[in-house]
């Protein structure tokens, strides 16, 4: 399964184009990286590399094989997470109590793909307007966000009303990764089991062979005790009141993945300052920040 970093996406241009964060003088988070179809791994990170050859740079959503090739260059890494990868040549759905909630999501409505248009790029927009965690801080630069020509919206529908919706985007040629994971504050029981169901049917019989539920944060990590990995995750899991990680972890986890490490590669030394800049630049920062506070709210009305 080697294939570019999950903050990495494929296109149909001829042209590598990435975004440039700083998080100090040197130090430059690579994200919101568009790679054409036929450029491979090696290439795309050899051409930015070359790019910024004075910079420290740093890759997150590294795979195992990327952390390898990155080592070649004198980089470094440290587990953050595991990404959620279905094997399509498996039946991910032989567990009754899954199969019962597809077929109570199926009560509500079916899937359809919708195209790339303006018209409904400003509906997607629109919809996570009506998600249960629309009034919080949206995270930002660790995925795509905004519904490009190179995404693949699936919605699923009831009464022409967007109840559950999911936009991907190409790893490889066989193989399709989760950009984001979108259900109305009110949706039924089921609904986005069904919308998955019908999506791996539809992969499947598109030839695809992986596809990614994504990334999960701070979760099964192995790390050196102190060391600024398990400080990370340490710190992670503290603030799960914040960023529930578990509820993401449980929901992925009941297609039956498979977990594969997931690496944040960065060159020369990564400093605590860098991580807690990155968290502010995704946003990470200020979501907890919002929680706390409601957190604090929510105990003040009791």
């Amino acid at each position: 399964m080697k294939a570019i970093p999950s903050n990495f996406s494929r296109y149909d241009k001829n042209v590598l184009m990435f975004n440039s964060i700083s998080l100090s003088k040197n130090r430059k988070w690579i994200c919101d990286t568009k790679v054409p179809l036929n450029k491979s791994v090696e290439e795309t990170f050899q051409e930015i590399i070359s790019k910024l050859p004075e910079s420290d740079l740093l890759f997150d959503g590294c795979s195992f094989e990327n952390k390898e090739y990155l080592e070649t260059f004198g980089f470094k890494s440290l587990t953050f997470g595991k990404e959620a990868i279905i094997d399509l040549s498996k039946d991910i759905f032989q567990k009754k109590s899954l199969q019962e909630l597809v077929r109570r999501g199926k009560r509500h409505g079916s899937m359809v793909e919708i195209n790339y248009t303006l018209e409904n790029k400003k509906e997607l927009r629109n919809f996570i307007q009506k998600t249960s965690h629309a009034k919080k801080p949206q995270l930002k630069n660790l995925f795509a966000s905004s519904f490009q020509s190179h995404h693949r919206l699936f919605v699923f529908k009831g009464s022409d009303k967007w109840i559950a919706a999911m936009m991907l985007s190409l790893k490889d040629k066989k193989y399709i990764q989760t950009e984001l994971i979108l259900r109305c504050s009110d949706a039924p029981v089921g609904v986005m089991e069904a919308l998955i169901y019908d999506i791996v049917i539809k992969l499947k019989n598109e030839g695809f062979t992986y596809w990614s539920l994504g990334a999960v944060p701070f979760v099964e990590f192995d790390a050196k005790l102190f060391s600024l990995s398990w400080f990370i995750n340490f710190i992670g899991r503290k603030i799960r009141f914040a960023y529930n990680y578990q509820g993401l972890f449980n929901f992925k986890n009941k297609f039956n993945p498979i977990w594969e490490p997931y690496f944040l590669c960065y060159k020369n030394t990564l400093k605590p300052i860098h991580i807690f800049k990155l968290s502010k630049e995704s946003n990470l920062f200020k979501l907890v920040f919002h929680n706390i506070l409601l957190k604090f709210h929510l105990r003040y009305e009791k």
